[in-house]
């Protein structure tokens, strides 16, 4: 029995597409070898920038030299960036998983003997047995960025020592705090008394 899934399984891990041209499906071989080349070109650059920001939240801040504003670094904006591209990363995750899987189960059908498909079969199958993941797909990546971006820029943004009027960006950078906002809510009196009377 040949072994042609486990070859196309590490193959697809090397390098997203290889595992699909071992397995003689070359169209989709080269549109995941372009995903790959495509985020590793243009989209890992914002990506390593956005997580640096998104661990640092910056390290200049803005500043005055001879009556003229120099631009330091924004941490909200920084911060926003990062959770982009830990959420672009999840998207492309997706991808080289989906990658993973489909080599792996072409290279089970050849170890089974079965013919693989082409491009346009694929297509076909893909348009008759995956369409409501086709149409849905577009909408899930907008509401991963319109809906579960704010959400998380929320919550993190607790966290941070964000505050008025001393701590707003771009004049002053924001810091990483924890849950020391939270431990203050509960021994100044004041707000202890809000909670529990």
């Amino acid at each position: 029995m040949k072994c042609y899934s486990e070859k196309a399984s590490i193959l697809s891990i090397l390098f997203m597409g290889l595992g699909q041209l071992y397995n003689r499906q070359f169209g989709k071989g080269i549109l995941f070898e372009a995903v790959e080349i495509l985020f590793i070109v243009y989209m890992l650059p914002f990506v390593s920038r956005g997580l640096w920001g998104l661990v640092t939240l910056g390290e200049i801040p803005q500043r005055m030299e001879a009556g003229k504003i120099l631009p330091g670094d924004h941490s909200i904006f920084l911060m926003i960036y990062g959770i982009m591209s830990v959420l672009l990363l999840l998207v492309f995750a997706a991808i080289y998983v989906m990658n993973y899987f489909d080599a792996r189960r072409v290279g089970e059908q050849r170890d089974k003997g079965k013919p693989v498909k082409n491009i346009i079969n694929s297509i076909a199958t893909l348009y008759e047995k995956g369409f409501p993941y086709l149409v849905l797909t577009p909408a899930g990546i907008f509401l991963l960025f319109l809906t579960v971006l704010p959400l998380i820029f929320g919550m993190l943004i607790a966290f941070t020592n964000y505050s008025g009027p001393h701590n707003v960006p771009p004049r002053a950078l924001v810091d990483w705090v924890g849950f020391k906002i939270f431990m203050e809510l509960f021994r100044l009196p004041l707000l202890r008394e809000t909670f529990f009377g």
